[in-house]
């Protein structure tokens, strides 16, 4: 962010500086009165207050808008813990469901892994295991049901 601040800045000198020089360079000092001169430099000279009053008034709004743009609000506790509760409910409905889906077919194999996947996700690693257990003696040939196991072992001793 500093670069970006320090590469605005200098943009900023350079083109104030470039406005400068092209109102100093405007001055001619060819055949005019004095006071036309006079009048000429005002008149540039109000144009260069104005460039500079606009950028005075423009750069803090920018720098400001880019500030707020590049922050990412962190949520307050209280509402990492709903989220968290509202997460854990959700996941303990889905737990359910599977259970009501293998109270009607309990070889249903789609309800069983979803079932397992989500007390994973609920961090009850021995019941995805026993789950995944009798899931692996069915199918042999799935080796993602081997994989997911061995995770939950993995899991299970890490605790």
């Amino acid at each position: 962010m500093s670069q970006t601040k320090e590469k605005s800045k200098r943009r900023f000198t350079t083109q104030i500086m470039t406005a400068a020089f092209m109102l100093s360079s405007s001055f001619s000092l060819g055949k005019r009165s004095p006071g036309e001169r006079v009048k000429t430099k005002n008149k540039k000279l109000k144009q260069l207050l104005c460039i500079i009053g606009m950028y005075g008034m423009i750069l803090p709004i920018i720098y400001g808008t880019a500030k707020i743009m590049g922050e990412s609000p962190e949520p307050s506790p209280a509402v990492q813990q709903s989220q968290q509760n509202t997460i854990q409910e959700a996941l303990q409905a889905q737990i359910r469901g599977y259970e009501l889906v293998l109270q009607r077919e309990p070889d249903n194999l789609t309800a069983l892994e979803g079932l397992a996947n989500t007390k994973m996700q609920v961090k009850d690693y021995a019941g995805a295991i026993v789950i995944l257990e009798n899931l692996v003696k069915q199918y042999p040939e799935r080796s993602d049901l081997a994989t997911r196991l061995a995770e939950a072992k993995q899991r299970v001793g890490q605790k």
